[in-house]
């Protein structure tokens, strides 16, 4: 999921679309910060 919205960030910005690039850019990131929030969740629970 996270790479095809960096994919879909980097089309976009190939074709000068830069507002839904950086949208794309955002919600990757918001995904990549989401996981690492599960991981650690799931981290302290077993310990």
């Amino acid at each position: 999921m996270i790479n095809e919205k960096l994919k879909k960030a980097e089309d976009l910005g190939e074709k000068g679309m830069v507002d839904e690039a950086q949208k794309a850019l955002e919600e990757a990131e918001g995904l990549k910060h989401s996981r690492r929030f599960q991981f650690l969740n799931l981290l302290v629970f077993f310990l």
